[in-house]
């Protein structure tokens, strides 16, 4: 531990070089079709290299590195939203949409105990939930690739038309 101590210098340095580490098994090139298909390419390969390693989405989302494959991640995604986003701006708040929900799923996904959904369908009854209940098996669906890809192609069908609100005066 001193030795990585003494070239890595503190903790947060050193999780920052493993979450960079983990954006560096991207491979960001070769990405078919056009922009939404190559974006929603690329936050694929993320989720898949944060799957290869225990907690690799919380790895990831708790740190910022400013290091070489980090922001060529983040370049990467950016540029292809400049294609279909109407501002370089909702480009920008389209990349974090993806980044933010890619690493939220993925952090539930290596995270939910598998009793978890027993306990929902225990708990969620129809007279105090019917909302929940009429949608309780789509819900807990434990297929979340499906649910990645529903919620990547929705946030990239809805960019095009998305437009940052204007900032108000305080």
């Amino acid at each position: 531990m001193n030795t990585v101590l003494w070239h890595i210098r503190t903790k947060d340095r050193l999780l920052g070089l493993m979450a960079d580490s983990v954006l560096g098994e991207v491979d960001l090139e070769d990405l078919p079709g056009d922009w939404r298909e190559q974006a929603a390419e690329l936050l694929r390969r993320l989720r898949q290299a944060m799957l290869g390693h225990r907690d690799g989405a919380l790895l990831v989302a708790g740190t910022f590195p400013v290091e070489p494959n980090t922001p060529a991640f983040s370049e990467r995604l950016v540029t292809l939203l400049f294609e279909g986003c109407p501002t370089r701006k909702s480009a920008a708040w389209t990349s974090w949409s993806l980044f933010c929900f890619t690493l939220g799923l993925v952090q539930e996904e290596q995270a939910t105990p598998a009793e978890f959904h027993d306990r929902l369908r225990e708990t969620l009854d129809e007279q105090h939930f019917p909302g929940r209940q009429s949608v309780l098996e789509d819900y807990v669906s434990i297929d979340y690739g499906e649910r990645f890809d529903f919620g990547i192609e929705q946030i990239l069908h809805s960019a095009p038309a998305t437009k940052p609100r204007p900032q108000t005066a305080k």
